[in-house]
């Protein structure tokens, strides 16, 4: 994301949680915006100086539209996924972008070493979607958007060994 930021540049995260990638991000836009609907985590991201909407999209009135839009760990979990890709146009400028980051079923704990354990932890009941690259794609293609497909592998090679050997995940990752 980093080539596309810069001081001209209207930010909008949906689904921020604690704030975190909108730390990274701040001082490289112009204005930053946020979603949230964790109470607490509204409350903290507030204070920092955040606007914060904690409302659904599906809620929010759009008042501006945005240059760059990031989910991250959030489509997996939206029940209707058409209505709310179509939403997200209503927020994104002409010739604005959007980064999503979601599971990807081709893992290869998941796709390839068929790690029970890791299956278990893969698989969770707020997970309403799983997507593959290819399916991504046309999720997004159906709604009207160009889209560019990259993925990597978020975990380290050393997560991947540990599930290899203690069927479980390190202490210090997600997954």
């Amino acid at each position: 994301i980093q080539p596309y930021l810069n001081k001209n540049v209207n930010f909008f995260e949906i689904g921020c949680g604690d704030g975190k990638f909108l730390r990274k991000v701040r001082d490289n836009v112009k204005e930053i915006e946020c979603i949230e609907i964790s109470p607490p985590q509204v409350e903290k991201l507030r204070k920092e100086g955040f606007v914060c909407h904690d409302k659904m999209i599906e809620d929010l009135i759009p008042k501006k539209r945005y240059d760059i839009i990031c989910l991250f760990a959030v489509l997996e979990h939206v029940p209707n996924l058409k209505d709310f890709i179509k939403r997200l146009k209503l927020f994104l400028n002409k010739g604005g972008l959007i980064f999503i980051g979601v599971p990807n079923a081709n893992n290869v704990l998941f796709s390839s070493l068929n790690i029970k354990e890791f299956q278990s932890f893969y698989y969770r009941i707020v997970h309403l979607y799983y997507f593959k690259p290819h399916s991504l794609q046309k999720v997004l293609e159906n709604e009207g958007f160009k889209v560019d497909i990259s993925t990597f592998q978020q975990a380290s090679i050393t997560n991947h060994f540990h599930w290899m050997d203690k069927k479980n995940k390190q202490k210090n990752t997600n997954q």
